[in-house]
């Protein structure tokens, strides 16, 4: 009886699994491969790092909402300078505003 092959220990965790997965989501993951999108070569580079995106969007929870920009916030915005550049061949000027928090 043969002896069973010995795998590396990067292989010793992987198993093989059959997807069956719709023929236009393949088609389109084939077309962002080819294209080079996402820096992706093979198939299984391609699914397992959806795999792993979906798990951890699924497993941690959201991030907190940002509070938004209050009026008061708002009011110590103070003007630094005001320019107005002038277009080239339209006479006509642009003017700009920049502001710094005094928070």
């Amino acid at each position: 009886m043969a002896r069973p092959k010995e795998y590396s220990e990067e292989f010793r965790e992987q198993r093989v699994i059959k997807l069956v997965l719709p023929l236009p989501l393949i088609r389109q993951m084939d077309r962002l491969l080819l294209d080079g999108v996402g820096g992706f070569t093979t198939r299984n580079e391609f699914v397992r790092e959806a795999i792993e995106s979906y798990m951890v969007d699924v497993t941690h929870e959201p991030a907190p909402v940002e509070p938004a920009l209050t009026q008061e916030r708002k009011n110590r915005l103070t003007p630094v300078a005001t320019t107005t550049e002038s277009r080239v061949g339209t006479g006509a000027g642009v003017a700009s505003l920049s502001v710094a928090s005094t928070a």
